[in-house]
C-alpha cells in the first residue's frame, strides 16, 4: 500500500481569497453568515464553483482559530484589534 494513498489530492489555494473574505466582512456594516460570504466574494472574484466554496468554508475556519474572526450566532465579524494593532 502507497503511504500517499488516502490522502487526499494537491489543490490549488485561490490567489488572494484570504484577503478577500476578510475584506468582505470589513466591509460589512454586521456580521455576515457563510452564506453571505459565499456570495459576496463570489460576486468580488466573479466564480462561483464548488472548489471556491469549499476554500472559504477552510479559510474561514483558519481564520477563527488564528483570530483573524470570531463567530457569534454563525454569523463571522472581523476581530479588530488582531488586523490592526495601530487602532487601540
Amino acid at each position: 500500500m502507497h503511504s500517499s494513498y488516502n490522502r487526499a489530492p494537491k489543490r490549488q489555494l485561490i490567489p488572494h481569497l484570504f484577503s478577500n473574505i476578510l475584506q468582505v466582512i470589513s466591509d460589512s456594516d454586521h456580521p455576515l453568515t457563510e452564506h453571505e460570504i459565499l456570495m459576496a466574494v463570489s460576486e468580488l472574484m466573479e466564480r462561483n464553483d464548488e472548489e471556491l466554496k469549499r476554500q472559504i468554508t477552510v479559510s474561514l475556519h483558519d481564520a477563527l482559530i488564528y483570530g483573524y474572526l470570531r463567530v457569534k450566532n454563525c454569523r463571522y465579524s472581523i476581530v479588530t484589534n488582531r488586523l490592526d494593532p495601530l487602532d487601540h
